[in-house]
């Protein structure tokens, strides 16, 4: 690995340093600028292929509970110290004393809604969104908190998901892991694509997170009167089969387009089936359909695909529900341990970087050695 080749510059300082200024060199010094420069290229290595090596998934649950805390108040029994003057000694100073005082307080918990999805996950809602969660969900529970409180008992109202599968409201969140495939080029060599250039192609990016909640139907098929059962889908079966599903469709487009999207996205993340869709002319029949994804389960992609060309009409409904029977009961996200085997090269612009760090610095520790006090024969500084 080309990055490795900067420990050549300390050990060449090294042995600069014994050839020519033997007699102004303590036998530590070597080890000092040797060693320093080599714990730095390590952190640089590791610190860029963290970088690289990180990876974002995108995990989908749905709403279980609402709630509303009222303000309420405690009293915190507290005891402070403090110091004052409390006279002078034999020459004039001041001499300090220390005492103990009551320094209680009244702590204030301001009122706040949150909802709660099915992985356990709270987000911060406003008011109105409570309220009109309590209307959809038909419920409005009152909760003694039982709190030890001050002079405001804050109580709260809780609503729970009333199970209607048309009430279901999908949650999305972020979640790192290690993708060692995105950034090696032994196996898996995706294309890499210039700075504008996905774009200019038609290609699609992970949509970003709006409200807790991601779009999973990107392209001609986004404003899809049912796109909202492909998110109750990735709702349902995010957590129980670790799954994720995007549909991305385009017009007028050839199937090359959808393997320029795999390159794009480094085959999707390791919990994502990706189905790839090419509409016709009004936007209602699929002509062309790819899926891919990380997933062992290569019948499942076949049947997928199978299922929307074969449809004369797309029915994202159809489709979202069929996709839940072949997944439901499976585990799709792939153990990305099984690529820790991959090696990573850092970008030309660190290995640059790392050498022009590493030579400054061996320049910086050689010059120290030599105009320090310390030398060959007095390596801890002092004669006497």
């Amino acid at each position: 690995m080309l990055i490795w080749t900067a420990m050549l510059i300390p050990v060449l300082t090294v042995l600069v340093l014994a050839f020519f200024f033997n007699k102004k060199m303590a036998w530590w010094e070597y080890l000092v600028v040797l060693g320093i420069p080599a714990l730095i290229i390590l952190g640089i290595k590791a610190d860029v292929e963290a970088s690289q090596v990180h990876c974002t998934e995108y995990w989908g649950a749905y709403l279980t509970k609402g709630a509303y805390y009222e303000e309420w108040n405690e009293y915190i029994h507290q005891t402070c110290t403090r110091s004052y003057p409390c006279g002078t000694d034999s020459e004039g100073h001041i001499e300090w004393c220390t005492e103990t005082y009551d320094c209680s307080y009244v702590a204030t918990h301001p009122e706040y809604w949150e909802v709660t999805n099915s992985i356990g996950e709270d987000f911060s809602v406003s008011k109105q969104y409570f309220e009109n969660l309590c209307k959809l969900w038909g419920s409005r529970v009152f909760v003694d908190m039982n709190r030890h409180y001050y002079t405001e008992d804050g109580d709260a109202y809780v609503t729970t998901f009333d199970k209607d599968y048309e009430h279901t409201i999908p949650t999305t969140t972020k979640h790192s892991y290690e993708n060692r495939v995105q950034a090696s080029h032994s196996v898996f060599n995706f294309r890499e694509f210039k700075k504008g250039e996905a774009q200019q192609l038609g290609l699609f990016d992970h949509p970003p997170i709006n409200s807790f909640d991601q779009t999973s139907v990107l392209g001609t098929l986004s404003s899809h009167q049912d796109k909202k059962y492909v998110d109750f889908t990735n709702a349902y079966l995010g957590a129980p089969s670790k799954f994720r599903m995007y549909i991305l469709s385009w017009q007028g487009k050839g199937q090359d387009i959808a393997v320029q999207q795999e390159a794009y996205w480094k085959g999707g993340n390791k919990n994502e089936i990706v189905i790839c869709v090419g509409m016709d002319s009004a936007n209602t029949k699929a002509e062309w359909c790819k899926v891919f994804g990380w997933s062992k389960n290569e019948i499942l992609k076949i049947n997928i695909r199978d299922c929307v060309v074969g449809q004369n009409t797309l029915d994202l409904k159809v489709l979202a529900g069929y996709v839940n029977e072949q997944v439901k009961g499976k585990v799709i996200r792939r153990d990305f341990r099984e690529f820790s085997y991959l090696t990573v090269d850092p970008p030309t612009s660190a290995v640059v970087w790392t050498f022009i760090v590493t030579a400054l610095l061996c320049g910086g520790l050689a010059w120290f050695s030599v105009v320090n006090e310390f030398d060959r024969d007095c390596p801890s500084g002092s004669r006497y």
